[in-house]
């Protein structure tokens, strides 16, 4: 079972995959003829920081909306124990944390290109 909402973090464990092949790409490319295009590796250097930025806007997304599934709840039945509260709480900071984490990762791998980029035009 996906903890966190299949609705949310399937799309952001795709956005992963996709951030991470488009790196991967980046690093192959730095050592063949293609990383000589500027225009390339800055576009892909761009759509890993905006995929990046997109899982951790679905994270938040997702919180928000396991945050409401869990107030729902908890205006349903009343009281709750407080292991019930902070299982549901844990459960909705998935998506938001695996995010956060993608966009990390893609603003690193950006800074690097970025970096990189502007070395060579030196």
């Amino acid at each position: 079972m996906i903890e966190g909402g299949v609705m949310f973090m399937v799309p952001i464990y795709t956005l992963w995959l996709a951030v991470i092949c488009l790196s991967v790409l980046v690093v192959v490319f730095l050592f063949t003829k293609a990383g000589r295009n500027r225009k390339l590796m800055k576009r892909m250097s761009d759509w890993i920081l905006f995929l990046g930025s997109m899982a951790f806007l679905l994270g938040i997304l997702g919180h928000t909306l396991g945050l409401i599934q869990i107030l729902e709840v908890i205006q349903q039945i009343g009281a709750v124990s407080q292991n019930v509260l902070a299982g549901g709480l844990k459960v909705a900071m998935y998506p938001a944390m695996f995010g956060f984490v993608l966009l990390i990762f893609a603003f690193v791998v950006w800074f690097v290109m970025r970096t990189f980029g502007r070395e060579e035009e030196i």
